[in-house]
């Protein structure tokens, strides 16, 4: 009994819900749905009218002509239908600057855009205090060489004004195994240029080749004394490249370098042990990036690779006989290039003797 009284008050309850209010669309007649107010509506969304209709506050209305010249180019009107709304349909080429057509579109209509400030150029009309997003202002002292900063203007950002003229000096010796590329040739060059020596013979070479001193290894370079010779694994240093950048491949042959300036300066027979041959040839290395640099060849961003290369080289663990580990290695180029940094004027003078004095130990 209790239960018959139950069910005929919650129908007495539902009934007193207006005929058009809702909560689902099952409530509202044919042809209505339950809309976001909850009313029975014809419509709460465009899809609910025909594809010529547009949904207006609960009510489907013809798009097109009835609603053209309300302002608004929308619904099914164009250029062709509703000129009030969408404007003349563009004809570029026909003198007439259309609505639809700008200076961007249609030039020969509408003439040439006006230079505007965010338009990624620095126009004659703007600078850095008009429009800085074009015209970057200059900030010397931030650590970067921009916004029309220079090296006469902010050398503590920009690369120094070539402090070093170093006499150009071609790389002369024979060249075997693989021909040089036209930038390996370039560092050769240069390598000769500031130091002002250079090895016998450059091989290149990416397969087994065999030399005075043995056979050329892999992922590796090497200087021969026997013949003065700086050989050196192409794939390999192109790898370095992809990895470290640019200045990766060039602080391997720098260091090769440093080789060829100990047997020029007879330090292989001075009894000392392979690793401080090794550590000394990166330092010279470093006295190479520093030169590069006060030159203007590279910029100091750039020999931050040869650390990063240096280090991945370096031997797991001390050993005499080894190349030293990464922090011995980083610490040596460091120690030639900072010096040689400090000594700029000594060293574009005589770059070979003021770099042997600098990694003497």
């Amino acid at each position: 009994m209790r239960r018959i009284a139950f069910l005929l008050l919650l129908t007495a309850a539902s009934g007193l819900q207006g005929c058009d209010e809702c909560s689902f669309d099952s409530d509202c007649s044919a042809g209505l749905v339950c809309g976001g107010e909850g009313r029975c509506v014809q419509c709460a969304v465009d899809a609910d009218c025909r594809d010529d209709e547009r949904c207006d506050r609960g009510v489907c209305e013809v798009t097109g002509a009835s609603a053209c010249g309300d302002g608004v180019c929308e619904g099914g009107e164009s250029c062709a239908s509703c000129v009030a709304d969408c404007g003349a349909c563009s004809s570029c080429g026909d003198g007439l600057c259309d609505r639809s057509e700008g200076c961007g579109v249609c030039p020969s209509d509408c003439g040439t855009c006006q230079p505007s400030c965010g338009d990624g150029r620095c126009d004659a009309n703007e600078d850095c205090a008009s429009c800085s997003v074009d015209c970057p202002c200059s900030s010397c002292g931030d650590g970067v060489c921009s916004g029309g900063e220079s090296c006469e203007q902010c050398p503590g950002d920009c690369a120094p004004c070539n402090e070093c003229r170093f006499t150009p000096r071609a790389f002369g010796g024979a060249i075997v195994c693989e021909p040089l590329t036209p930038l390996a040739q370039s560092v050769f060059d240069h390598l000769s240029t500031v130091f002002g020596i250079q090895p016998n013979l450059a091989c290149r070479y990416n397969g087994p080749v065999t030399g005075p001193c043995g056979p050329l290894p892999p992922r590796n370079a090497i200087y021969c004394p026997v013949d003065r010779s700086i050989a050196y694994h192409a794939a390999w240093l192109d790898s370095l490249t992809q990895r470290h950048g640019g200045f990766a491949p060039i602080t391997i042959l720098a260091h090769e370098w440093g080789h060829l300036t100990q047997d020029f300066a007879g330090l292989f027979q001075a009894g000392r042990s392979p690793v401080q041959n090794e550590l000394h040839a990166d330092c010279m290395a470093g006295v190479y990036a520093a030169a590069a640099e006060l030159s203007g060849v590279v910029m100091p961003s750039d020999v931050m690779a040869a650390f990063t290369t240096l280090c991945e080289s370096g031997d797991p663990s001390y050993h005499p006989n080894g190349h030293g580990t990464c922090v011995m290695r980083i610490d040596a180029f460091g120690w030639g290039y900072g010096n040689t940094l400090q000594r700029a004027s000594a060293v574009c003078t005589n770059a070979l003797q003021e770099g042997l004095n600098i990694c003497r130990n």
